[in-house]
């Protein structure tokens, strides 16, 4: 595995620092494009309009400081299981709840939006989480999801040394899996993939590590299903 043991007061994916905060909501500003243009393009009826949005497993407020800026009027919401991370958060207009994705503090029907990245796989019951995200949104609402995928080149190119395994992802799958999980929890997919290969160790060093972040920071994701990560965007059906 690839964990390590934290120190008592540090919890998993907590900033180093500020300046490490910065670095990671630079880096991780490739990886939420698609996720722009994909929002912007089905919510642009609601230009103006305030939309309701929740981070699902927001850690410290990557994801939440970039759709602040894409839809500017909106109510942010960030939920977490580690209430330290929220600390990092620091959005004035966000409302940051310590919960688990399996039991969603919201009431049905009240998100616009809710977003779920790398979060599915530390679940005991991820299907649960995927049941909860499509009862808390409005019909016709959008979710972004993103998870390991478990039958990704890279690690069958890493073997047991592909960073996917960790003590901590408890429930990995391969990207059909995810798909049927999401359709049988009722979502319409209606586009899915999976990324490219940094999982694989001479690829994420420079300037190799370009052969991921380039096509991440254009495109996003693939209509394959052997890349690091399974990606899906989907709607709640409109009754």
């Amino acid at each position: 595995m690839n964990t390590k043991p934290l120190p008592d007061n540090v919890v998993a994916y907590q900033p180093r620092s500020k300046r490490h905060q910065r670095i990671q909501q630079f880096v991780r500003r490739a990886a939420y494009r698609v996720w722009r243009k994909k929002l912007s393009r089905r919510l642009s009826s609601k230009t103006g309009q305030p939309l309701s949005i929740l981070d699902v497993g927001c850690g410290p407020g990557y994801f939440l400081r970039e759709v602040r800026d894409w839809f500017p009027q909106s109510k942010l919401w960030g939920l977490d299981y580690e209430p330290m991370l929220l600390d990092w958060v620091g959005i004035n207009n966000a409302t940051l709840i310590a919960g688990s994705a399996e039991e969603l503090p919201f009431d049905d029907a009240s998100m616009d939006v809710v977003a779920c990245f790398q979060v599915l796989e530390h679940l005991r019951r991820p299907d649960l989480a995927l049941s909860e995200i499509r009862r808390v949104l409005k019909p016709g609402g959008h979710a972004c999801l993103a998870t390991p995928n478990l039958d990704c080149l890279s690690r069958r190119i890493e073997g047991k040394r592909w960073l996917g395994f960790r003590d901590d992802h408890i429930a990995l799958r391969n990207a059909r899996q995810w798909r049927k999980a999401l359709e049988d929890s009722g979502f319409d997919v209606l586009s899915d993939g999976s990324t490219m290969l940094s999982g694989v160790s001479w690829l994420r060093i420079p300037p190799l590590m370009l052969v991921n972040w380039v096509p991440l920071y254009f495109f996003g994701y693939f209509p394959w299903y052997h890349g690091e990560s399974y990606m899906a965007f989907c709607r709640k059906p409109i009754l």
